[in-house]
């Protein structure tokens, strides 16, 4: 064997594998020979020994008394391989007493090999030299460097032990004199289930790693349990159920040897354990499991307040420890061997006793790993151990006094350790047991112990816009827009540097706003992405312009030059007056070079940057490259008046237009003459107040924005679109592109397909966090599929064209565009918006946006991001092996020609009731339910280009190509 060894901050880290070999070679080694007593040994540079002082290995005997001395602990073999070494990390003083400066060589026993230490005092640094066979820079000494040494995973703390300082020990020795004074110790499952309870009771008894705690049940395990093997008072107690247990009775009637008795129990099941299993499987209900998870997650939320997410056992394991038997042989949780699989490093383990564990039916442990100090953990009823049995030997002996131990026991991992540590689909192969994959969504469970959920967005205001507020209606203000407001627009056009802004009631109307301001017409076509919220649509038609759906780019998920460039030629057909960019999650894909196209063939450039406040591209802020930008203030922005919206230009004429257009037309404020038509799109003062102070939050929120990015990019880099990528993300290309003002919206990532993305949802709502699909596409949905090229949408780009010098272009005279006749170009428009826009579309499948909201804590995103990871790396796959449905079918729009796809309508209008939050699928429909589900099913016909909803053989084009697995990431 060998053994690695290197000194850091006054511990010794060491590692024992096999000799160097490229096989996977396994060796077992007596464990009395690793324990740390007998491996090594230290020497002072004068050749004195140091005096070992820590716990000596132990050999427990039995009928000492009697002079027979028989060993109580059977033999124990130590397997270990390259890949599961023993490991382990010690705080050299605890075990030695290093009392001479100078040097010290510690020496691996029969090895030979010198590790050798220097100090200048007793007190001081342990400052190390690396022995030869070591060289720096190997897997060991990186391995420690990055925190995947084993030795430093689990329970124990930097010393090896979980010792408690000299306060905590007066306080537990405190306590539990009180609670053994008062005949029962006080500490109760109710207080360790209010996670907001920051009072931790001291345990009962500490015992090296391990730690025992007195609970009352209040779950209702214990009564379950009480009551399934002793409803009918057959035995006085439950330790002695082995009285009803026929296997047991059997045995004695039949003679079994010490040795079949002994093994009677031993990692298999008899009658009593079928018994309690059965129950548990088979209850509809789930009683016993229920009251087992709520047990669970109080002891998490106790042992564990720093994690709002852990794995746990799904179902505990119960241990009859009958009379004359041996339950568990030696063993680490974490061994090899052909009838083991190996549990994953960080492991925590708990054993709660229904009934005494005292002497020869209690666990016997070593106090910590590689120890060998064999010692009794004893329990009382109600008592809970939390053990390291992933790394500490422990083990069953016979049971010699005459009573039962019945114990449930369960783990529980990090989800951090549990993806550092997990072998894939990796199975138990004992026969005498069942089968169950160490993985989340079969032997795991994930569990939340946050007690509140966590929304995927929410606003935050406090007491700074509540006394602002409160400041503001004490001056005898008339609430509505004024001074305030006018303060806030002023302050908004210095952060983006743009000339004027004028407050809106909301980003939508900005929209619209900005628009009349610009001089868009009914009829009139603007150019706007299918991939954004629809409000970027909804703007344009309310006014009566026509919105033209393009695609977007890859690279970025928003508008591209490529992708503009085709509809604005003149013999392209179509006659752009506006372009609308809607920066979306503030990605810009060659935005300047948009403005320049937009400028030189005199077309409006609006920038729907309602996302994008404290967002640059190029060292400008975003919305500073159009004639005109629009903000938001809704609720999931940046910063939120509840509702609002801002429109920003440097042009002064669309800036006279926009102060008019907002307040009814009228020339100046509080005049009653109309040179032009208007509505109200103010705010109010109060809102504004709002307004001021979440400006002054921005600085801050824009850094918690990128610190909460670069969180979930450190986890799950490899589903996201980032500055930083090189690689495609799920079919999505995400080539390289960077800005250093790049400030995220929305944490989005995208998944292999939409049923991954569903069921992750889905799974993330049941452990307490909140997620929300990405925008569908706006063209698929039903407001804008539904209009037919004869609705009054399309006839007025009919009535518009023809017309020279419609419009609102910037040079009407110098736009010589050639003119399609009327119907031709709205039957443009209209087959454009029926067109398959495969990126959008894409996007709309598989994206998914994350908890972002800015006062979200680094530490919960961090453990969020490993949940995601958690899932998608384990029970995603696990659950399509057993033979979960696959994706949908891709949906399939008609493109004027090619071959039909056999698509259900049915599915296609639930795909677009779930991308709305609805869904109408397997629900018994009442007649008026059923004939608008009919009007709807009629009208994607229509829109998909269906001639009528029996023609399966219709021809329709299918996007399979952009969703087929060899086209996945």
């Amino acid at each position: 064997m060998v053994v690695d060894t290197l000194v850091l901050d006054r511990h010794l880290h060491y590692r024992i594998t096999p000799s160097d070999s490229p096989t996977k070679e396994v060796i077992a080694l007596p464990y009395e020979d690793v324990v740390l007593r007998n491996l090594f040994s230290i020497t002072h540079a004068d050749g004195t020994k140091a005096p070992y002082i820590g716990p000596e290995p132990k050999v427990l005997v039995e009928g000492e008394n009697k002079g027979e001395k028989k060993k109580m602990v059977p033999p124990y073999r130590l397997h270990i391989s390259h890949e599961y070494p023993f490991e382990n990390r010690i705080f050299l003083e605890k075990y030695w007493k290093l009392e001479k400066t100078g040097q010290y060589t510690i020496q691996v026993n029969n090895d030979k090999k010198h590790h050798p230490l220097e100090t200048n005092n007793t007190k001081s640094t342990f400052y190390h030299e690396m022995k030869s066979e070591l060289a720096k820079g190997t897997s060991f000494e990186r391995a420690i460097a990055e925190g995947d040494f084993i030795g430093m995973k689990g329970t124990v703390d930097q010393d090896g032990f979980s010792f408690l300082s000299e306060k905590e020990r007066s306080s537990s020795t405190m306590s539990s004199s009180k609670e053994r004074a008062s005949g029962r110790p006080t500490v109760g499952m109710s207080n360790l289930g209010d996670a907001t309870d920051k009072f931790l009771p001291a345990p009962t008894r500490i015992i090296g790693s391990h730690r025992t705690y007195s609970v009352l049940d209040d779950s209702g395990v214990s009564d379950h349990i009480n009551n399934l093997y002793n409803a009918e008072k057959k035995v006085e107690s439950l330790d002695q159920v082995h009285l009803v247990s026929e296997d047991w009775t059997n045995a004695k009637k039949n003679n079994y040897t010490e040795v079949q008795m002994l093994q009677l129990s031993m990692e298999q099941d008899i009658d009593l354990h079928k018994k309690f299993y059965k129950n548990m499987k088979s209850d509809p209900e789930q009683k016993f499991l229920n009251s087992y998870k709520k047990f669970v997650q109080s002891v998490m939320r106790f042992c564990f307040p720093d994690e709002k997410w852990m794995l746990y056992q799904t179902m505990p394991n119960i241990r009859f420890h009958v009379p004359e038997s041996a339950t568990v042989p030696p063993h680490r949780d974490m061994d090899i061997g052909e009838d083991r699989t190996p549990h994953p490093h960080g492991e925590e383990n708990f054993l709660y006793t229904l009934t005494r564990a005292h002497q020869s039916r209690s666990v016997i442990m070593e106090t910590s790993p590689g120890l060998g100090d064999w010692t009794f953990l004893e329990q009382d009823a109600g008592e809970l151990l939390h053990f390291y049995g992933n790394r500490c030997v422990h083990l069953n002996v016979k049971n010699s006094t005459g009573l039962t131990r019945v114990s449930i026991d369960f783990r529980c991992i990090r989800v951090e350790d549990y993806l550092r540590n997990q072998k894939l689909m990796q199975t138990r192969s004992n026969a005498n047991r069942e089968t169950y994959s160490l993985v989340l969504g079969s032997y795991y469970e994930m569990m939340q112990l946050a007690p509140d959920f966590i929304m995927q967005m929410r606003p935050k205001f406090d007491e700074k816009e509540a006394s602002a507020c409160y400041q503001y209606l004490l001056t005898d203000a008339f609430v509505t827009e004024f001074k305030v407001t006018k303060k806030l627009e002023q302050e908004l056009a210095d952060f983006l540097g743009i000339k004027h802004c004028f407050m809106n009631c909301n980003g939508t109307l900005a929209i619209s706003a900005a628009l009349n301001a610009l001089g868009i017409q009914p009829g009139d076509q603007v150019l706007v992405p299918t991939y954004t919220m629809v409000a970027s649509a909804n703007a344009v038609r309310f006014i009566g312009a026509v919105p033209v759906f393009c695609d977007v780019s890859k690279e970025t998920l928003t508008i591209s030059p490529d992708i503009v460039k085709p509809y604005l030629e003149k013999d392209s057909g179509f006659d752009i007056k506006c372009v609308i960019h809607v920066s979306l999650n503030n990605r810009i894909n060659k935005l300047e070079e948009i403005a320049k196209m937009c400028k030189e063939k005199n077309i409006w450039l609006l920038e729907d940057a309602a996302q994008s406040l404290g967002a640059y591209y190029k060292g400008q802020h975003i919305g500073g490259y159009g004639d005109v930008c629009t903000l938001s203030f809704s609720s999931p922005k940046i910063i939120s008046m509840g509702q609002g919206g801002a429109v920003l230009t440097n042009n002064d004429n669309v800036a006279a237009n926009l102060r008019k257009n907002k307040d009814f037309g009228r020339l100046k404020p509080g005049v009653e003459e109309y040179d032009d038509f208007g509505i109200n799109m103010k705010v109010t003062d109060v809102q504004s107040t709002i307004g001021l102070v979440q400006m002054g939050r921005l600085p801050g929120r824009i850094q918690q924005v990128l610190n909460i990015q670069k969180t979930y990019e450190s986890v799950l880099g490899n589903y996201m679109l980032t500055t930083t990528s090189t690689s495609q993300t799920q079919g999505i290309s995400s080539k390289e592109w960077s800005d250093p003002g790049w400030l995220p919206w929305f944490i989005e990532i995208f998944l292999e397909d939409e049923y991954t993305r569903d069921q992750l949802s889905t799974w993330l709502k049941s452990i307490g966090v909140g997620t929300r699909k990405v925008y569908p596409s706006i063209h698929l949905q039903p407001a804008y599929a539904s209009q037919t090229s004869d609705s009054c949408m399309y006839k007025q780009v009919a009535d518009c064209a023809g017309k020279e010098g419609s419009g609102a272009n910037k040079n009407d005279e110098d736009k010589k565009t050639p003119q399609s006749s009327s119907a031709e170009a709205a039957d443009l428009v209209y087959q454009n918006n029926k067109k398959h826009l495969p990126n959008a579309y894409k996007a709309m499948q598989t994206g998914l946006w994350l908890p972002s909201y800015a006062d979200l804590e680094p530490k919960t995103v961090h453990q969020i991001s490993l949940c995601i990871r958690a899932y998608l790396s384990t029970c995603s796959k696990f659950t399509k092996k057993l033979g979960q449905p696959p994706a949908p079918v891709p949906v399939t729009v008609a493109d004027g020609g090619g071959s039909p796809h056999q698509a259900s309508l049915d599915q296609r209008l639930n795909e677009l009731e779930e991308s709305r939050g609805y869904g109408i699928q397997k629900t018994d429909l009442g007649a008026k339910q059923a004939e608008k589900a009919s009007d709807i099913r009629n009208l994607l016909n229509t829109a998909f280009g269906a001639p009528n909803s029996t023609s399966n053989s219709s021809s329709m084009s299918t996007i399979a190509e952009a969703v087929a697995p060899g086209n996945r990431a």
